[in-house]
């Protein structure tokens, strides 16, 4: 969770404390000629940051500036005003929050694009990337089941599509021997009953949805880090985090997902400065969503 970065001299700045549903976080907005930075998150850090360019931008030249852009959402205890910040929980709470928020005050904001690098904390301290997780147990990503994100690229998209056929054909040909190749940890279950779960299964979703069921979200999370990049990598010809996506406002349903009030906010103990260390970290976007 990083802090506030220093102000550009260019820009001007507004912090404001929104509220939704009882929970507080501040606001930051950023202004220039060119561009709009909004951060939402605590008094001194923030665990959302959205980018917005002007028609008078540099970027108003080479691609469509009425889709912003998502460059950074992270969770930290401190990302929120008066008590932690809730992992998961208050995560996809500021995502809806900036898309309102948006819709709300830059009506010329069509959507906003992103790079998918989410990933979620185990509990026993590794990690897993979150988006080959969820479409494991889903067929989607969390980003294109809750906000209907999309491929920025037609092209990508088109690549996506193969791969995935290719990818929900081989549940019928890979052999258990053959994907236990893959497996690096002790089993969760007996391997005769992981076997006949795998063997009887007839989609990925199936058998990875069995197993979160059988033995908890976080158990699946623990048993499958070390291993399931590997496992994608072979078998999915695609990297989810290494394209473009893209979410537009146009269903009203995200246009209206929270209601939110806002006011000034008034710092108490002084200059905000950069208080709070942080571990930096090489992902982009860090997630941890408590689904069950």
């Amino acid at each position: 969770m990083p802090p506030l970065p220093d102000k550009r001299s260019d820009m001007s700045e507004k912090r404001y404390k929104i509220q939704v549903d009882g929970h507080s976080y501040v606001l930051t907005v950023r202004s220039s000629d060119t561009s709009i930075l909004l951060y939402i998150g605590g008094r001194y850090n923030y665990c959302l940051e959205c980018q917005l360019f002007t028609k008078d931008s540099f970027m108003a030249k080479f691609s469509d500036i009425s889709i912003g852009d998502l460059p950074h959402v992270y969770h930290e205890d401190e990302c929120k005003l008066d008590q932690p910040f809730l992992h998961g929980v208050d995560t996809t709470r500021i995502l809806y929050l900036i898309i309102s928020y948006i819709c709300n005050t830059y009506s010329d904001i069509k959507g906003l694009t992103l790079i998918d690098k989410s990933y979620r904390d185990c509990d026993d301290g590794q990690s897993v990337d979150l988006a080959v997780m969820y479409y494991l147990l889903h067929g989607k990503t969390w980003y294109m089941s809750v906000v209907g994100a999309d491929f920025l690229s037609i092209q990508d998209k088109q690549t996506f599509q193969k791969a995935e056929e290719i990818f929900s054909s081989l549940k019928n040909s890979l052999t258990w021997d053959e994907f236990k190749q893959f497996i690096t940890v002790k089993l969760p279950i007996p391997e005769t009953e992981l076997q006949h779960m795998y063997t009887t299964s007839q989609t990925w979703q199936d058998f990875f949805t069995g197993l979160r069921n059988k033995i908890s979200i976080s158990n699946l999370c623990i048993f499958i880090s070390p291993w399931i990049k590997t496992f994608w990598n072979t078998f999915f010809k695609f990297k989810l985090d290494t394209v473009k996506f893209k979410f537009m406002f146009s269903n009203p349903e995200l246009q209206n997902k929270l209601k939110y009030s806002i006011s000034e906010y008034k710092q108490t103990g002084g200059k905000y400065t950069r208080k709070h260390k942080y571990k930096k970290r090489n992902q982009n976007f860090f997630f941890d969503f408590k689904y069950t």
